[in-house]
């Protein structure tokens, strides 16, 4: 979509929209009644159909953002984790170098776990990584999918085109 900075239709494709809509109309009127249809009335039957298209990835791009905004909120709220656990641990770190010999002991047990904690937040990173890069794995298949049939219908159009010059010239002969 041509789109303000507010998110908002712009006058150009207000325009654009309301015109292929009129000539859908038009186009569906004439298919209701049976009657023949000229290559203008193909073309508006594509148009339509590039937009309804247009509209599906619109809405597929929205939902991506939506889970990226998801992801990135989960990050955001990892990190404040990541954040408050390293504060705890300063804290803790800083008790303990006060304290005698006798709880160095105690000082390894708590690395220890410590660093269990970092090996734990690492899997979980390194899972969520590899999450994303599937998300975006299947993305680009259907984005290239949906390469892939606007393609075919760019060809179908043209066949179709053919067809007409063909049977016009054809008809114009006879």
């Amino acid at each position: 979509m041509y789109l303000t900075q507010r998110g908002a239709p712009s006058i150009v494709e207000t325009v654009i929209g309301t015109t292929i809509n009129k000539a859908m109309d038009a186009v569906l009127k004439k298919v209701e009644e049976g009657k023949k249809l000229s290559m203008e009335d193909l073309v508006v039957l594509m148009m339509g159909m590039f937009r309804e298209t247009k509209i599906s990835v619109d809405e597929a791009n929205k939902r991506m953002d939506e889970v990226i905004n998801m992801v990135m909120s989960m990050s955001d709220k990892v990190d404040k984790r990541i954040e408050e656990t390293n504060k705890r641990i300063d804290s803790i770190m800083s008790m303990v170098m006060d304290m005698n010999n006798g709880i160095d002991k105690k000082i390894e047990e708590t690395n220890k776990r410590i660093d269990e904690v970092n090996n734990r937040m690492n899997t979980m990173m390194d899972a969520l990584t590899k999450r994303i890069e599937e998300m975006s794995d299947k993305v680009d298949k259907r984005i290239e999918e949906t390469n892939k049939r606007i393609d075919m219908l760019y060809d179908l159009l043209g066949k179709i085109y053919d067809a007409l010059i063909k049977d016009s010239a054809r008809r114009g002969r006879d």
